[in-house]
Parts: structure tokens; sequence; C-alpha cells
């Protein structure tokens, strides 16, 4: 079952590490949904929030705000200095299983916000498990974390998280499926559907060079 994050969860870790993403498109389409820090300074989301092909490609301006409550937002927000991602051709907001194995991006700033708000390790090596998906989705109030638990199976030939037994809806886009380890939180999958999330061990190598790219980290 769902439940709500509201200002007491938000504002401890890791929940303050997940991060509402504004994404801005040359056509003026706004897109929002979810990122979660996984270095000092790169936000990792789904490569369909950065890039989109009924809105004229790349995203020319990029917010994000951590620990977003409603209209409190304890750390700030922070433009984008850079991004990097795929292109996956989500035409009418569909994407399919194969797509989704993609689905991934790095927002990169300027300045070193995961010092204040901490960030999630990456798992390359999970399976099937029980893990939570936290986002904001639009569905239960505007700049509203909500954070579900349930099953999660690795597909048999895609790279991709079946979630289909925990609750996703628009704005859920990009957040991190996880769980709790000895060393803290875990990313294993990055929320691309209603169905599925992008398999971390996919993008790895590709994910930690992005990451890497801005000297940062």
């Amino acid at each position: 079952m769902t439940s709500y994050v509201g200002n007491a969860a938000t504002g401890v870790y890791p929940d303050r590490a997940v991060c509402e993403v504004f994404a801005h498109f040359t056509d003026g389409t706004w897109e929002q949904g979810t990122g979660v820090f996984v270095s000092a300074n790169d936000v990792l989301t789904a490569s369909h929030m950065l890039w989109q092909v009924d809105h004229g490609g790349e995203a020319d301006k990029v917010t994000v705000i951590p620990g977003a409550n409603g209209s409190y937002q304890p750390y700030g927000q922070f433009e984008a200095a850079h991004w990097y991602n795929y292109q996956v051709a989500d035409g009418n907001d569909q994407i399919t299983r194969q797509q989704s194995q993609y689905d991934v991006g790095i927002v990169s700033l300027g300045t070193r916000e995961g010092d204040v708000v901490g960030w999630f390790g990456m798992d390359s090596n999970a399976h099937s498990g029980d893990y939570n998906l936290t986002g904001y989705p639009a569905k239960y109030g505007p700049n509203l974390m909500t954070n579900d638990f349930g099953h999660a199976n690795t597909d048999g030939t895609y790279r991709v998280f079946d979630y289909t037994s925990i609750e996703t809806n628009p704005g859920n886009s990009g957040g991190p499926l996880w769980y709790m380890g000895a060393n803290g939180p875990m990313c294993v999958g990055i929320a691309s559907s209603s169905v599925c999330a992008a398999e971390i061990g996919n993008n790895f190598n590709t994910i930690e060079a992005w990451i890497h790219a801005d000297g940062i980290w």
C-alpha cells in the first residue's frame, strides 16, 4: 500500500536524496517526474524525462528539488549544469519493455548538493525481490512524495524489473526502485513505465561514465 511521506520523512535520509524533477522542452512543454542522487552532484532519472520525441527532442532546462513536500522545498531547487541520456522514443507517452532497458539518464549539478542530502548506492547485480519505489506521482497532489513496497521480478527477455505489484502513476518516472542494504540505500532500477523499471545492471558502466564526465563526483 502506498504511504505518504511528509516533512518528517523528507527531511531525513534517505528520503531527502529523492528529488522531484522538472524538464522543459523547446515546444514549451514541462515534464514532471522523479530522480535520485547517486553521487555528490548527480541525479539519476529516466531518459524520457530528458528527451521527448513528441516535444522536440532534448530538454533545454532541467530543475531538481530534493525532498520536495508540497510548496516546501527544504533544500532549495537546483538547475542542471549538464545532462546525459539515451534517446528513447516514447511517442504518445508509450514505451515498450525493450525501450525501457535503456530508459536512464543522469542530471549533473554544478554544486555538491549530495553532500547535504546524501545519495544512494547502485546495485548492478540485483535479482527478483522485494523493493521500495519512491517518487512524485501527481495522483496524490502536487509535489508530494510517496513510497510503495512490493515484489519485482527480473524479466526473462529484457533487462528490466517487472513491478506490476507496486503502484506507479505518472510522475513516478525516473524514481528509484531500491532496498536498504547493510551500508545504506541501494538503487536496483529506475521507474520507466507503469509495468517495469530499467535495470541498473544493464547500464551501469554508462551511468558511471556519465557521473564521472564532469569531474565533480
